[in-house]
């Protein structure tokens, strides 16, 4: 029984301090995409974003989901990375199927719908890497987790970093900071989950609890006393990675909406 015990503590920590965070992270940046993408429409226009922008940030969006899916071998019976049609609102999309039977390839699932988010956000960061080193650093910078006014306080000085490093004056003289921004636009605006992004990642988050369950079963028979720091730590510079990313977003939806006359 105290085996039992201890391995549904450890997953229920693993599941809500270890991918709680992850789920309103992904939710929150679809949803910075989603605003990032109607400020981009209003200053250009719904088809010159796309012919600019969205063809990038839907060709990385569909090719996250195909990469994944071939990571937990699932059969793609059909991809398309970009189109547009008049009698259709879907701009890309992929179609492939899984064994139901197969633990790993349901788990996938989850993985394959939250996929953009994660895809996205390391491109706009490799970018950032490669252009603006300084803001990649910034981007990277540790949170330290001191309660929760201090973990508030931590992005709040994140967030203004983050913005400064972004609008620094001499930027605007920088070829390479025009290129980062093309990529942001591109790419942030496309990272959007569909309804159908979410009931795959659904589908796969409840057989995700019980794989865990019984790996930790496992553990409390074997290694009583272990407890997968790495892992925790890895997880958790993604979601620093992710949280910078999406404090990057806001920062730009912020001084976009300065920049941009609100339509009637």
């Amino acid at each position: 029984m105290k085996i039992i015990t201890g391995a549904l503590y450890a997953t229920m920590i693993q599941m809500v301090f270890l991918i709680g965070p992850g789920v309103l992270l992904t939710l929150a940046m679809s949803r910075a995409s989603s605003v990032f993408a109607r400020q981009v429409c209003r200053a250009i226009g719904a088809r010159g974003y796309l012919l600019i922008f969205g063809w990038l940030g839907t060709a990385v969006h569909e090719l996250s989901h195909a990469v994944t899916a071939v990571i937990f071998r699932h059969k793609i019976h059909e991809i398309k990375l970009f189109q547009i049609k008049a009698d259709s609102s879907r701009l890309g999309y992929i179609r492939h199927s899984y064994d139901k039977n197969s633990v790993f390839q349901r788990i996938g699932n989850l993985f394959i719908g939250i996929a953009p988010v994660f895809a996205g956000a390391l491109i706009i960061f490799a970018c950032a890497k490669l252009l603006m080193p300084e803001l990649a650093a910034v981007l990277s910078a540790g949170r330290p987790v001191l309660g929760v006014e201090g973990l508030v306080s931590a992005y709040v000085s994140a967030f203004f970093s983050t913005l400064w490093a972004l609008i620094d004056f001499d930027n605007f003289f920088r070829s390479a900071f025009y290129l980062f921004l093309y990529v942001l636009f591109s790419v942030g605006s496309a990272m959007t989950l569909s309804a159908a992004d979410l009931k795959g990642a659904k589908s796969g988050f409840a057989v995700l609890f019980g794989v865990l369950l019984i790996v930790n079963v496992y553990r409390e028979i074997l290694y009583p006393f272990a407890f997968s720091y790495w892992m925790i730590n890895f997880i958790f510079f993604i979601y620093n990675l992710l949280a910078g990313d999406l404090l990057l977003q806001i920062g730009i939806i912020l001084v976009l909406k300065v920049l941009i006359k609100k339509k009637p």
